[in-house]
């Protein structure tokens, strides 16, 4: 997943979205990045490893929630 089709706005709303559903559908595996302060799009570019992946993966269901509940438009 590439920072550069973010916009500040669409980030945010994913990442908040996708750590609402890891909370809610208790995703284990990823319930421990709830309690980290909210990355910015700068701190994601710059995560690498396990973290960064973790992160992405967050990002993706929160894209995915968003575009079930038409928030987000196709990816």
């Amino acid at each position: 997943m590439s920072g550069d089709s973010w916009t500040p706005e669409m980030f945010a709303q994913a990442w908040s979205s996708g750590i609402a559903a890891v909370i809610d559908e208790r995703i284990t595996s990823l319930q421990h990045l709830a309690v980290m302060t909210a990355p910015t799009m700068e701190r994601y570019e710059t995560t690498q490893g396990p973290l960064r992946a973790e992160i992405d993966q967050v990002l993706e269901i929160g894209l995915a929630q968003l575009q079930k509940t038409g928030e987000a438009g196709p990816g």
